[in-house]
Formats: structure tokens, C-alpha cells, sequence
């Protein structure tokens, strides 16, 4: 499976034409799991507003939302391709889960539904390293209602970009495989605010990058 991944990653890079989103590439993009999901959830999201908002917000959202899939999506994950050095398949993932939670956001003003408010969830934003190596970690809050982070593995020349939700209760980050297969991709264990393990399944490894490890917070 993860072989197919990676070759359908290949193909992808080759034929993309630089940050122009065609139907033809958005559909190669369908075929990896961590997309289809968040396009999924945009989906659903734009849907959902369809039936929430009034006829006057929901055509404008209508607008904006074909702007933002003829011109702002690329100009995002453009953003974050260049320079963030994003694979093609997570910087299209990451705008489109940003989009989805900024329809849920406006959704949920509507509705008057309360956020949970995790205490301090906001201060496990930032980067971590392993110490005397390359490695690091940046890790971002991307929905607070649904405590979803996302952790951005660099180093050695690769990058790994997982989504996960964050568990309070256990100091734990959980982050899932999208169709099921292989279980969890990765545990995130805070030990303290500082300081979190790393433990990554090993069918998502790739032989020169194996992320696992103790990470400390860069404070600087």
C-alpha cells in the first residue's frame, strides 16, 4: 500500500503543472486517503451551510467559495510548497481541512454550538527537535472544536505531514490511518509541556526517515 502511495506521489509531482489545479490532478488527488477525507469534510461542510445560512450568505459564500477553488487554493498550498517544502498531496490536504474548519467555524456561530475549551491547548503550537539531530517537528492547532493538530516531520531531505486529534485526558495525540489499514499512523505522549514522544507505525516509515524519538520544545 504504501509503495502505491509512493508512486502515485511520483506521477503526481511530475505532471502537476506548478500550482494550477486541474480537474485531472485534483482527481489523482482523490486517490490518497488523507485528501479524499478532507475534501470529504468540505463537502459536507458546504452542504451543511446550504442548509443552515440564509439565501443571502450561502450565495455568498457560494462566490467565495469558487474563488477560492479557482485562485486562493493554489496560491495556499503554493505557500506551503515552496516554503514549507509540502509534498503536493499535504499542502492541497492542509488548505482544504483550513477551508472545511473556517465553513464549520461560521456554521457553528449560527448555531450557537459552545467549543470545548481545552485548557492550554493553544501552548502545544510550536517546534520541537530531537537533540544533536536534524530532525524536527512543528506542530499546529487546526480546529480547536475538534482538537485536530497537525505535525510536520522535516529533516534528512524528507518531509512527513500527519493530522491527528489531541486526547487531554491521557496527554496523548493520536493519529489515525484514513482507510483503516495499518491503525494508528503516529502517537504523540506529552511528557511534560515541553517535552513529547514520538512512536510512528512502521508501515508508514520510510527507510531514510524514521521520525520516532524524544522531542524537546525550541524555545528560541
Amino acid at each position: 500500500m504504501k509503495r502505491l502511495i509512493s508512486a502515485l506521489a511520483a506521477v503526481f509531482l511530475i505532471s502537476a503543472p506548478a500550482f494550477a489545479l486541474s480537474e485531472e490532478h485534483y482527481l489523482a488527488l482523490k486517490t490518497f486517503p488523507g485528501f479524499a477525507a478532507a475534501d470529504e469534510k468540505l463537502t459536507k461542510a458546504y452542504n451543511e451551510a446550504e442548509k443552515v445560512m440564509d439565501k443571502s450568505e450561502f450565495e455568498a459564500l457560494r462566490k467565495s467559495q469558487s474563488d477560492w477553488i479557482a485562485e486562493q487554493r493554489d496560491v495556499s498550498a503554493e505557500k506551503f510548497i515552496q516554503e514549507d517544502w509540502y509534498p503536493v498531496v499535504d499542502a492541497y490536504t492542509r488548505v482544504t481541512l483550513e477551508r472545511a474548519e473556517s465553513i464549520l467555524a461560521r456554521l457553528r456561530e449560527i448555531q450557537n454550538l459552545a467549543v470545548d475549551d481545552v485548557e492550554n491547548v493553544d501552548e502545544i503550537d510550536g517546534e520541537y527537535a530531537i537533540s544533536e539531530s536534524e530532525l524536527y517537528m512543528d506542530l499546529s492547532l487546526i480546529s480547536r472544536a475538534e482538537l485536530l493538530f497537525e505535525a510536520a516531520f522535516s529533516g534528512r531531505g524528507s518531509v512527513m505531514v500527519l493530522y491527528g486529534h489531541f486526547k487531554p485526558g491521557d496527554n496523548t495525540m493520536t493519529f489515525n490511518c484514513d482507510n483503516g489499514d495499518y491503525g494508528e499512523q503516529a502517537v504523540l505522549t506529552f511528557q511534560d509541556s515541553d517535552t513529547v514522544s514520538v512512536k510512528v507505525n512502521d508501515a508508514f516509515k520510510d527507510n531514510s526517515f524514521d521520525p520516532d524519538g524524544t522531542y524537546k520544545r525550541n524555545n528560541q
